[in-house]
């Protein structure tokens, strides 16, 4: 868990809101947001008050929990983003098959050519993501 998380957790449960901490701790919402996402680090100080807000040992609040992989974060963010593009471009396509079907043009039932119109540039597009995504999936194995 990072420091982030940590923070967040803590927060939740002692069931402040960004605003009330920050208050607190003489910082902006948006720096305690920072901090939960892990865009930031709180200052020196600021840990120290956080440790004593939430009554939590310095040390249990800085260190990663045992048996803990530190780069799991990291890799899970990688995976999903993979699987988000391959995700949206299969719904893409999934939806264009279903406007087709149901909706096609006059006269395409005559036409055996293809066409690089916006029809087919969106399917290049959906293609490309559901390429891209499952490239990016099999990177990070």
């Amino acid at each position: 868990m990072t420091l982030g998380e940590k923070i967040y957790t803590l927060r939740k449960q002692a069931g402040v809101s960004q605003e009330a901490l920050a208050e607190k701790l003489e910082v902006s919402r948006q720096a305690v947001s920072k901090w939960e996402t892990d865009r930031a680090v709180p200052e020196p100080d600021k840990l120290l008050a956080l440790s004593d807000c939430f009554q939590v040992p310095l040390d249990r609040l800085m260190r990663p929990e045992e048996g803990a992989d530190p780069t799991a974060p990291v890799a899970r963010k990688k995976r999903s983003w993979g699987v988000w593009l391959c995700l949206a471009g299969v719904v893409g396509l999934v939806i264009w098959a279903a406007l087709t079907a149901f909706l096609p043009e006059p006269g395409l039932a005559d036409s055996a050519a293809i066409t690089l119109d916006g029809n087919g540039i969106f399917c290049a597009f959906c293609l490309g993501a559901v390429l891209l995504g499952f490239l990016r999936m099999r990177k990070d194995d």
